[in-house]
């Protein structure tokens, strides 16, 4: 069943256009991931399906729903959570303030309780650190928070943008441990990534964009045999 359908989808920031008529879509349960250089438009594809961009034409439909230039506040409880490049977390609030600011929008307190024991039960680090000021937390349990507070939210689609910038290898692979677990709950993935290869191995299907376009699209295993990947993005000849 497909999850989100977007169609013919163009954005701008002022008079430069940025996306020019994007199609993509994902199927409930997947993992879809998004790459292309730095500038190909990738993040501003996830903007517009969370509201924060608007688009000049085209449509976003999520669950058969139109949610097309609808407010981030509208979406985010119809069930999308969008996590941005750069963690952006509070830092002078507690881990567990930061994490019940991801439920904000939700009203049953035991519901938000048995989800944050659940965060801290797969995710242990964050409950021994659940007093700490989030500004002191290194950068790789500062994202894996940024994720959890976009999961307290319960979305049925999260929206990650570049999970992994920045941070040392063996964290790299712990984030990318994390996406899966959470995948495995049932949280349908977008996945804005640089690391490529571990971002195929990670994916069900993948979409390739250039200059605001999407120039490849096909399943993990096609992308990874690809050529033209292999060159550019694998470092393979």
């Amino acid at each position: 069943m497909i999850m989100l359908r977007v169609e013919q989808i163009s954005a701008s920031y002022g008079n430069i256009k940025v996306l020019h008529q994007v199609n993509l879509q994902i199927e409930t349960g997947q993992i879809v991931t998004v790459l292309g250089a730095n500038g190909a438009g990738k993040s501003t594809l996830l903007k517009t399906i969370s509201g924060i961009v608007k688009t000049n034409d085209g449509s976003v439909v999520f669950q058969g729903r139109d949610i097309t230039n609808r407010s981030y506040v509208e979406i985010v409880k119809l069930g999308i959570s969008h996590v941005p490049e750069g963690r952006e977390i509070f830092p002078q609030l507690k881990v567990k303030e930061n994490l019940l600011l991801g439920a904000y929008h939700r009203k049953n307190h035991r519901e938000i309780e048995r989800d944050m024991e659940n965060i801290y039960g797969i995710f242990p680090i964050l409950g021994k650190r659940m007093d700490q000021l989030a500004g002191t937390l290194s950068g790789g349990e500062q994202q894996m928070l940024a994720i959890c507070r976009a999961f307290m939210a319960r979305p049925k689609l999260l929206m990650l943008d570049e999970p992994s910038l920045g941070l040392a290898p063996i964290v790299v692979s712990e984030i990318f441990q994390v996406i899966r677990k959470m995948n495995e709950t049932g949280t349908t993935i977008l996945l804005i990534e640089q690391n490529v290869h571990q971002a195929l191995q990670l994916a069900d299907y993948g979409y390739v964009m250039e200059n605001g376009r999407v120039m490849l699209r096909g399943s993990t295993e096609e992308l990874l045999h690809n050529e033209t990947i292999k060159k550019l993005y694998l470092g393979e000849s």
